[in-house]
């Protein structure tokens, strides 16, 4: 495990999607099973109580699609926000606990 202010990921991995604007409600199951039928996802991880979370499909090809998706995303009732994920490499992380809360990660540019 990274020691406070260490990074979990600086790499950039192509198929890794951040999720904002996720409810309350969103748990890392219903995050699973909305986002599945896209393609195999190797990972994912919801953030409790920040409203984001990170899925990561098996390929970029499939992180493409559903970036894609006409008409958005909806989870739990909830119109979200998806990005390319991007790891906040050679940044330094402002006040607080330094931006690590987002496991090294934020969401990229538009697309």
């Amino acid at each position: 495990r990274p020691t406070r202010g260490q990074r979990y990921d600086t790499t950039l991995t192509d198929g890794k999607l951040f999720l904002g604007g996720l409810d309350s409600r969103t748990s890392k199951q219903s995050l699973l099973d909305y986002c599945s039928p896209w393609g195999e996802i190797s990972d994912s991880v919801v953030m409790e109580g920040r409203g984001f979370g990170f899925v990561t499909f098996t390929s970029g090809d499939i992180a493409g699609s559903f970036i894609e998706n006409p008409g958005g995303h909806v989870i739990d009732g909830k119109k979200i926000e998806v990005k390319r994920a991007v790891p906040k490499t050679g940044q330094s992380g402002g006040g607080g606990m330094g931006g690590g809360g987002g496991m090294g990660y934020g969401g990229g540019g538009m697309q």
